[in-house]
């Protein structure tokens, strides 16, 4: 059939998705001042290789023909190709969260750097435009975007997230959610898109992994172990230790919480410390007492020194070389039963001897957990030629060895290990 202006005058589906085409490539081709101008009906018809009466027959107003654009374009939208989700799970038993989390946010940003998905991305935010807006159709557009474009794919999206997260045996931080992940990654990808959009070069091609991996490193913990957003907000205020002397439920709040160390120290949260020790502490003060979930680990082992002390005064009258065995022994036996606080221990005693040397200041862990001075007191009746700074000295280097020794020796026999700790003390002992 022909028109009165000589075109052809379609009426299918076909002439209906020209013209939404149409319309949509000369919307991407306004100026700023043509956007809010409005568009020609004609320039339409033509673009779309139809009469203007076509246009009208399908379109009686511009507002149909807008929200049939709105209707067209989140029709066209996919997901990820399932197979490509299905490698990054993969990914989990071999490479763990991160390489997985990283390996499905590059493919993601890769995506996104296509030319057709950066138009669909444009078109989208036209869309957005008008659903922020105020005019007549705002509202309208709110609900497409909302059913048509966040509730299309935002439930596939988060039980992605949830089976990812699961299988890796990790859990969100309170009071995240796997919905809020999902917005965020969402909402970072789009943000980082029009910047580079509009600034070239000035996202570097790896900046959006490496913003998820950094995410989800900071919002998900092992789900044995709980952690709130107060805690870390506390944690970031919190540049140095606080003064921890004289604060004997600090210290009691340390030595309670010590099972909470028995799988390692990095995924334990304050929160979760408070609750194993089942204190009433504020969990900011907590955070300012001790800094980092370590140095409170370390702290634990605190709970020891009375019967270090007792070992190491048992046969004291018998021979300083006993003595001296005895205590060794004890520190040996205690820290082989945990090991992972003797790590946080030891990590905390290098720490501050790189910082403040032979200086123990009422902070210091090296005054938190006086094994040094247990030892040092028995070096002095076992070896009197040493001058206090030498021995000193020498103290400190039998606590780390013992430590070390016995903690990465979780079933070694302890008498093996006490006697060549005891042989590193060397000659000059009383009666030799």
């Amino acid at each position: 059939m022909s028109t009165s202006d000589g075109s052809l005058g379609q009426v299918g589906d076909g002439a209906r998705a020209a013209i939404i085409e149409a319309t949509w490539a000369e919307r991407d081709s306004l100026d700023a001042s043509q956007l809010v101008a409005g568009m020609s009906l004609r320039r339409i018809a033509d673009a779309a290789g139809v009469s203007p009466g076509t246009v009208r027959y399908h379109f009686p107003t511009m507002r149909d023909l807008g929200l049939a654009m709105a209707d067209s374009l989140l029709a066209g939208m996919s997901l990820l190709p399932i197979e490509e989700t299905a490698e990054g799970l993969a990914l989990l038993g071999t490479e763990g969260i991160a390489t997985a989390a990283r390996t499905a946010a590059q493919t993601n940003w890769e995506l996104l750097s296509v030319p057709d998905e950066r138009e669909f991305e444009g078109r989208v935010r036209r869309l957005v435009d008008v659903a922020i807006g105020a005019g007549p159709d705002a509202e309208a557009m709110r609900r497409k975007l909302r059913d048509g474009y966040w509730g299309a794919f935002r439930s596939d999206v988060d039980a992605m997230l949830q089976i990812t997260i699961a299988a890796a045996g990790r859990g969100t931080v309170d009071p995240f959610t796997v919905r809020d992940l999902s917005i965020i990654t969402g909402a970072l990808s789009l943000a980082l898109m029009a910047e580079d959009i509009c600034q070239p070069g000035e996202v570097r091609p790896d900046l959006y992994a490496d913003a998820v991996v950094a995410l989800v490193r900071g919002s998900t913990i092992p789900v044995t172990q709980s952690r709130s957003i107060g805690e870390i907000a506390a944690e970031m205020h919190a540049d140095l230790p606080g003064d921890r002397s004289g604060r004997s439920a600090y210290i009691a709040l340390a030595q309670a919480a010590a099972p909470s160390f028995d799988d390692g120290f990095d995924d334990v949260g304050f929160a979760a410390v408070l609750e194993v020790a089942g204190s009433g502490l504020a969990v900011e003060s907590v955070v300012e007492a001790f800094g980092t979930v370590r140095t409170l680990a370390a702290a634990s082992f605190s709970r020891h020194v009375d019967d270090i002390a007792e070992a190491s005064t048992r046969r004291r009258d018998g021979s300083p070389e006993v003595a001296l065995s005895d205590v060794v022994h004890e520190i040996a036996r205690r820290a082989q039963a945990e090991p992972w606080v003797v790590l946080a221990l030891l990590q905390e005693r290098a720490e501050a001897s790189v910082r403040s040397g032979d200086v123990v200041g009422p902070d210091d862990i090296r005054a938190l957990v006086p094994l040094d001075a247990l030892v040092d007191e028995a070096l002095g009746l076992d070896r009197p030629d040493l001058s206090d700074r030498d021995r000193s000295s020498l103290a400190r280097i039998l606590v780390d060895a013992t430590l070390a020794q016995a903690a990465s020796r979780p079933d070694g026999a302890l008498t093996p290990i006490t006697a060549r700790i005891v042989a590193l003390a060397g000659s000059g002992r009383a009666g030799c």
